[in-house]
């Protein structure tokens, strides 16, 4: 019974923090001044979203993953073992944000 009430506090959890972190970064693109409608810079705002968009689809999709891997689980050695999945699924796509951004790199000048 104990692991019951665990197990659902765990899924509990998961559904109110996965999303605060997948959106911790989102920003809204805004074109409102001139400034920022320069096409490189809109270019470039236009990318770093469509990275931000995929890490959130990968964080996403790893999160349903682990919700069926959790509810398929019989003992507690499956469970861990979702969750180590659910946690590297989570670090691959953070290394893969990472690496998209770095080769992205700086905003361009806005002059």
């Amino acid at each position: 019974m104990t692991r019951v009430f665990v197990g659902l506090g765990l899924v509990a959890t998961l559904t109110v923090s996965l999303p605060a972190v997948a959106f911790a970064s989102h920003r809204r693109i805004e074109a409102s001044s001139a400034h920022q409608n320069h096409p490189n810079r809109l270019s470039y705002r236009y990318r770093r979203h469509q990275i931000q968009l995929k890490f959130q689809n990968s964080v996403a999709s790893a999160r349903v993953s682990y919700l069926e891997a959790l509810t398929l689980a019989t003992t507690s050695a499956e469970r861990a073992s979702a969750q180590q999945d659910f946690e590297a699924a989570i670090i691959a796509a953070a290394a893969i944000r990472t690496s998209e951004l770095i080769t992205l790199g700086p905003p361009p000048n806005s002059a």
